[in-house]
This record gives C-alpha cells, structure tokens and sequence, in this order.
C-alpha cells in the first residue's frame, strides 16, 4: 500500500506574485520561496478567487466560490464581541453534501509524480461582490468583468478586456460593436456558470447575504431592502 503523499500548505495573504524574485522581481529577498519553486512546480497563470483574504482561505478548504461557501469579504475581527459563541473565522461555512462541485482541474495526479489525465475546461471564474469574473483563452485570451446592476444610484459598468494584445487590461472594450460577439458568449457562459453552482443563500445578485461581513453594505440594501444584513450561518 502506497503512503499518502506529506502535504505542507504554506499561505500567504495579499502577496502578489510580483512580490517574489522567483517571479522576476529584482528588489525583493526570498531565496527560501525562490528555493521551492526552483525545486518544485512554480504557476505562470494562476488567479485568485477573490481579492481577499479569508474568501481565498474559505475556497482553498471548501473548492468553492465565495457565491457557494458565503464569505466575501474578510472577516471582520473587530467584531469579535458580537460573535455567536464557540463562532470562528469559518465556523459558518456549511456545504451540503449535495451541494454540486466547482468544475476544476485536479492536481492529485501531479502529487503522485504522473501527468494530469483530465486537464479540464481552461476557464477561470472569480468574483466579489458586485462583480463576476470569466478569464478563457476563447478567442486567443479574453477577461470579462461582469457588474450588478439592480442598485439604482450605483452606475457600474461592465469591462471586456483583451489580454493577449492589452496585458496590463487597461483598454475597456464592452460595447465595442466590434467585440459584440466575445462579450456576448462570456457574458452566456458566466451567467450558466453562476446559474447552475451558485448556493441561493449566498447569492448576493439575487437576494442572498454573505457570512459576518460586507463591503457594500449600502450598496445591497439599496438594492434588497434596509433588511439586508450578513449572517453568521446559514439556515
């Protein structure tokens, strides 16, 4: 019998890849970071599911988006008195069993020294609160940032970029006529992504709240009512 691979997560908050030597940076020491990724695998395309921090620690434990497991923003310690007792910082995440997975691609088999047999769709989702995300190498390599729009005095708009020939995404080009056609299968594929993963408690764009906190307060109820309030479980 095969002994289980010996797994040491190492995870750092708000530290972009640039931030390392290992990824070219020239003013910054990590020779010990540098060190595993010399030895070992280092990703040239990799994306969070979400800006910040616990969102990301929520979805490494659980393989889900914020929109599935609930938490969207950090958790706000400073509220700690007003914690439930025996509540932490993912005491509320709650996934049903039958809850479906996210689509994603597998690295066990890499763990096991073979090569990845499902490498999967090469699709990226992500999102915060007022935004979801679509990144596909669709049409050589296109990002589409998706807003919400039912918050009547918030005028959010949504961005389309082409990052093959705009890397640095700085060149909007959502309702460019020329582009009609990407925008609009991105904008088809995210919405039957969200529609069929999505956990209708958590789903913020259509009434749902987040677990202990929210960025956009006003924002959201504005849009579902002075009600509207995060919770530290779901029912």
């Amino acid at each position: 019998m095969k002994s289980k691979p010996n797994v040491v997560l190492i995870f750092t908050d708000n530290q972009q890849a640039s931030t390392l030597a290992c990824y070219g940076n020239s003013e910054v020491h990590t020779p010990n970071l540098d060190r595993l990724a010399s030895q070992g695998m280092r990703f040239d395309n990799a994306y969070c599911p979400n800006s910040f921090c616990s969102p990301c620690r929520a979805s490494l434990l659980t393989g889900k988006l914020p929109s599935q497991h609930g938490v969207y923003s950090w958790i706000d310690d400073r509220k700690m008195n007003e914690w439930p007792k025996g509540w932490h910082e993912h005491a509320g995440i709650q996934i049903a069993k039958s809850s479906p997975g996210s689509p994603s691609r597998s690295l066990l088999p890499v763990l096991r020294g073979e090569l990845p047999d499902n490498r999967g769709d090469d699709v990226v989702f992500s999102e915060q609160e007022e935004t979801r995300v679509i990144r596909t190498p669709e049409w050589v390599e296109w990002v589409l940032f998706k807003r919400f729009a039912g918050s009547a005095n918030h005028d959010l708009s949504d961005e389309l970029y082409d990052v093959e020939n705009d890397p640095t995404e700085s060149n909007n080009l959502s309702g460019n006529a020329d582009h009609a056609d990407v925008e609009a299968r991105l904008n088809e594929m995210l919405t039957a992504y969200f529609k069929q993963y999505v956990r209708p408690e958590a789903d913020l764009w259509n009434g749902g709240v987040p677990l202990q906190n929210s960025m956009r307060k006003a924002f959201w109820k504005e849009a579902w009512g002075d009600d509207w309030e995060p919770v530290y479980k779901y029912d």
